[in-house]
């Protein structure tokens, strides 16, 4: 198992891109799919220490495509949006919230947070009243 990792490391050494390191790790992954379906064949004894064995590569080889993951994103900038005469403006917010709005969305958010039938009693009690 040793092996498998060291031959893995050595292929997402040689990746450049994070689509190239992803791509190769499923294909790592997916290599360890048939010694996966192995192991519910084997004896009960060996079949423990089988299986932890598979596991712990597994998860070796997914530490090192994260390992490889950030090392790709330290080493490349990170590409900034030049912005050009075609693409939209962000939207602007202009003003304020009448303070009147304010208190009336903060009544509604209430009495719609409770129970319906509470409300219901409510509007009826004022209508009577």
């Amino acid at each position: 198992m040793h092996e498998i990792e060291q031959h893995v490391a050595e292929e997402l050494a040689r990746c450049t891109t994070p689509e190239a390191v992803r791509a190769r790790g499923r294909q790592a992954l997916a290599t360890l799919q048939p010694a996966f379906a192995q192991v519910r064949t084997l004896p009960p004894d060996e079949r423990r220490s089988a299986g932890q064995a598979l596991n712990h590569t597994k998860a070796q080889i997914e530490r090192l495509i994260d390992e490889r993951l950030r090392a790709l994103a330290t080493e490349s900038p990170v590409a900034t949006v030049r912005p050009t005469p075609t693409m939209p403006v962000a939207p602007r917010r202009v003003g304020q919230v009448h303070p009147t709005v304010a208190v009336l969305r903060r009544i509604h958010a209430f009495f719609t947070a409770l129970p319906h039938h509470t409300a219901a009693k409510r509007r009826t009690y004022a209508i009577v009243r």
